[in-house]
């Protein structure tokens, strides 16, 4: 009796033993980033023969990244060894069937009920063509088909997102198999809201982790960390099949659920319990609970940028005593405004940097209605080839019924300074200038300034 080459024994080595259904993932975690990217990290029960062999790791995530997979085995690392990794994914969708069916038996189900079975040839806009049993080919149209039965599903279609990984395994049994990988398609942002009280001196604030999961899996019960920062990503982004989310935002309670930590240059929100996730769902979390914390209303007046607007705003520093005192992530901030018995009235949103404790946040509420602002330039002299002499007169206006104070900021180009005495300067760098005015009420206030210019 002829011995079977090694290759022809490894080959029916593979052919024979079937693709192994893996267990339900347990210990599942995700780091999920700001920038449509999340790691997935998890542990499964492994039942494996000894040898050469494949396996099916289903469950993974559709917009899993394939060439991320990192695999180990913590019990026993050199028993087992992954060769090879593929990844399959065939959405079970019509085109797809037909493609696979085509020179196999089909029935076709009219729509009088009667059937007709061959081998299907071709399909092209729903219009089939079958070969009967006799050798002829018969075209039928899309307009009589009721239904297509497939007696067979075809090799080669997943429906599922799977992995199926080529494995030597030296001491066979049951395996604790380690595995991650990164996943597209979830991603999270930070979003925040203020409620400033009647007087305009304090505001209930809270943020809010809003993750938006389109990866194409369910994670259920998994332990949750969130990355405040920007990671930078060599590879392009996978074109991925485009899906209809559903709108949906599931909101949970809002007790302090993070626990904040410095990892690397970034900030990371650990999940104090277990979370699920939802496919095409949009789940929200508190980062913080709700905190009352002081702030100041703001105006300013920048003529390059608003003309004769005047903006509004509020100024608040994340500070330890008066809260939140915890690094605020970028994101969103909506501004309501409580006001006597009735709903607060949305007054404007803005973005907000990530914040560090101890920094201030400014954000831009809108343009306020009774305050104006107007810059004139009085006067420029040529003092030379090179050097100029300017005269700046900013004009306030205010017809509400309460003083204001509105920083008023002035841009300059080149080698500058001021002429003369200039008014009470706040800020001031190379470039800019930032002046405190009070107007008071119903009235109005001008000042002027002059700035010699040297080139």
């Amino acid at each position: 009796m002829k011995k079977p080459s090694a290759v022809s024994a490894l080959a029916g080595l593979l052919l024979l033993i079937a693709p192994l259904a893996p267990a339900a993932a347990s210990g599942t975690s995700l780091t999920v980033y700001s920038n449509d990217l999340a790691l997935v990290r998890e542990t499964r029960s492994l039942t494996l023969k000894k040898g050469l062999q494949l396996v099916e790791y289903g469950d993974v995530a559709e917009l899993i990244i394939p060439e991320s997979v990192c695999f180990s085995s913590p019990g026993a690392p050199e028993s087992i060894t992954l060769l090879e990794q593929s990844y399959a994914y065939s959405p079970a969708a019509p085109e797809q069937l037909m493609k696979k069916h085509r020179g196999r038996h089909i029935i076709v189900t009219a729509k009088d009920g009667s059937t007709v079975s061959g081998i299907l040839v071709g399909a092209r806009s729903g219009d089939i063509l079958l070969q009967m049993q006799g050798g002829q080919v018969r075209l039928i149209r899309s307009a009589f088909i009721q239904a297509l039965e497939f007696p067979s599903t075809p090799e080669g279609l997943v429906t599922r997102p799977t992995l199926i990984w080529q494995i030597d395994c030296r001491t066979p049994g049951k395996h604790t198999a380690a595995v991650s990988y990164l996943t597209r398609g979830i991603g999270w942002r930070a979003d925040y809201v203020a409620v400033v009280q009647p007087d305009d001196t304090g505001l209930s604030l809270s943020g809010w982790a809003t993750i938006d999961n389109k990866a194409g899996l369910t994670w259920q019960s998994a332990r949750v960390q969130l990355v405040a920062g920007d990671v930078h990503m060599v590879r392009p982004r996978p074109p991925g099949r485009k899906m209809r989310a559903e709108k949906q935002v599931y909101t949970a309670a809002a007790p302090p659920q993070f626990e904040e930590a410095p990892v690397f240059d970034y900030h990371l929100y650990t999940l104090k319990r277990p979370a699920t996730l939802e496919d095409h769902r949009i789940k929200q979390l508190a980062l913080f609970p709700e905190t009352r914390i002081p702030v100041r209303k703001l105006y300013t007046y920048d003529a390059g940028r608003d003309g004769t607007k005047v903006r509004t705003g509020l100024e608040f520093v994340n500070d330890v005593q008066a809260g939140p005192g915890t690094p605020l992530p970028a994101g969103k901030l909506r501004m309501y405004r409580s006001g006597g018995a009735g709903a607060p009235v949305f007054i404007g949103e803005d973005v907000i940097g990530h914040t560090p404790v101890g920094e201030t946040v400014r954000v831009y509420a809108g343009d306020a209605f009774d305050i104006l602002g107007k810059r004139t330039v009085l006067d420029v002299q040529k003092l030379g080839r090179s050097s100029r002499r300017e005269t700046v007169e900013i004009r306030l206006t205010n017809r509400t019924q309460t003083g204001v104070t509105i920083a008023v900021i002035e841009h300059f180009r080149g080698d500058w300074e001021f002429a003369g005495t200039p008014p009470p300067v706040k800020k001031q760098d190379a470039y800019t200038a930032e002046f405190m005015v009070e107007v008071p009420e119903g009235g109005k206030k001008t000042f002027r300034y002059t700035v010699l210019y040297k080139q």
